[in-house]
């Protein structure tokens, strides 16, 4: 008996060894190498797996091996309606023994129209356990009569049993999970199309308030053109010619026109490119354009609630750099806006606190790194937020005033630029945003 059992245990090592499926298409043909294996082993007629319905009003069968014929059968069913007697011992028996199933309680009403047309004498059927729920049975059927089973062939039979129960929990996981990617999928469709939504209102909010800071920034070189021009005019009054101290002041009054006029169009320009959305890499002056970002913010937040702050810009030498300029300075707009958002709270709670913003750069020769840090004196944030501070979506701001989009595309724009983005801060003293790019770009 020993030597048996230890055979019928090397031959479900080798079925298991064999049996391997990584999609559900392929469980039909793992089905029907087992049922070929069974019946090869067990010296049965036909092995059949037989699965309960949805409803357990019937039972089909994925794969049924007919030793004869050598082939395989699918897709059969028999209804509870027409064999009350077998599903109701299914239900209550569980394991089915019938050396004559022609007469056997539980078989007999398959005489007719199943038994005898196929020549079917002995069936052995062992429940298939998926969890805690029979899902089937594995059926062996025999064409001549088989007087018993040894404990031998039906520990195999369960054991076998068993296999194909967690065969069907592996398909059950693989079927979770594709539903589960689909839905990932599905929902990460909806979240990019919602942020692309939320981005473009919040490009368009944020150039808002960027054209009131512009607006302003604007107004003073005009101011300037405006008086000067009103000062040529007295002076082009009389038809004496100037006098030296006049030429002088003319001059003067020339050059304030000429730079108050570019200084406008400087501005313009830099409000134009804002609202582009040019992602185009070329070679440009990466200090020009942080002091130009610094000044667009500072007069954007100067525009909307005013206190008194002024940034501390300490940058290093560094040669032209290869960039997207316009979106590489909407992302340090946006940490800037960030730092002077923060200032403006703790202002506002603090009459006796000091603001202050630093803009500094330093070369990290070791690693051909640009390394530029912007950090201000604010509340800064908790520990527990650090983690979650640029995934999309997450916002320390009060309902209505943060997308959450903010650091999250900063993030994106500087990946872009094969940097990387750190944040530290001490919640209540600071909040520091430190930005690597590589100088080996330019």
């Amino acid at each position: 008996m020993e030597k048996t059992n230890q055979a019928g245990d090397y031959r479900l090592l080798e079925i298991v060894r064999n049996i391997n499926f990584s999609k559900t298409s392929e469980l039909s043909t793992c089905l029907d190498q087992i049922t070929q294996e069974v019946a090869n082993y067990l010296g049965a007629d036909r092995v059949g797996i037989w699965l309960h319905g949805s409803e357990r009003d019937c039972i089909y069968t994925p794969s049924l091996f007919l030793k004869l014929e050598k082939e395989h059968q699918r897709d059969i069913s028999l209804f509870k309606k027409d064999f009350p007697d077998y599903f109701e011992a299914l239900e209550r028996d569980r394991i089915i023994e019938a050396q004559d199933a022609r007469v056997h309680p539980a078989t007999k009403c398959f005489k007719e129209s199943y038994l005898e047309p196929l020549g079917i004498f002995s069936l052995y059927d062992t429940p298939i356990w998926n969890s805690d729920t029979v899902i089937g049975v594995l059926c062996l059927e025999y064409l001549s009569p088989k007087e018993n089973w040894n404990i031998a062939e039906k520990n195999f039979m369960t054991s076998v049993a068993d296999f194909i129960g967690k065969l069907f929990e592996k398909k059950s996981f693989l079927e979770l999970i594709d539903t589960l990617e689909d839905k990932v999928a599905q929902r990460t469709r909806e979240l990019t199309e919602a942020k692309d939504i939320i981005v473009a209102q919040e490009k368009l909010a944020s150039l808002g308030a960027l054209t009131a800071g512009v607006a302003h920034e604007i107004r003073n070189p005009l101011n300037l053109i405006t008086n000067a021009a009103k000062i040529l005019d007295s002076m082009t009054d009389s038809e004496e010619s100037f006098k030296e101290s006049e030429f002088e002041d003319f001059q003067t009054t020339v050059e304030i026109i000429l730079n108050s006029s570019k200084r406008a169009e400087t501005i313009i320009k830099s409000m134009l490119e804002q609202s582009r959305n040019d992602d185009t890499f070329e070679i440009c002056e990466i200090n020009d354009m942080i002091r130009e970002s610094v000044k667009l913010s500072y007069h954007s937040m100067r525009a909307k609630s005013p206190f008194e702050v002024t940034p501390h810009i300490d940058l290093c030498e560094s040669a032209p750099f290869l960039m997207s300029r316009i979106s590489l300075q909407r992302a340090i707009i946006n940490i800037l806006d960030n730092s002077f958002y923060a200032l403006k709270e703790k202002v506002s709670k603090n009459t006796r606190y000091d603001p202050e913003i630093e803009i500094s750069s330093s070369l990290d020769e070791t690693n051909h790194q640009l390394v530029l840090r912007i950090k201000d004196n604010g509340d800064g944030i908790k520990q527990e937020q650090l983690k979650k501070v640029l995934e999309p979506f997450y916002t320390t701001k009060p309902t209505g005033q943060g997308t959450g989009l903010g650091l999250s595309m900063v993030f994106d724009i500087i990946k872009r630029h094969g940097g990387n983005m750190h944040i530290n801060s001490t919640y209540g003293e600071y909040f520091e945003t430190i930005i690597r790019l590589p100088i080996n770009k330019g």
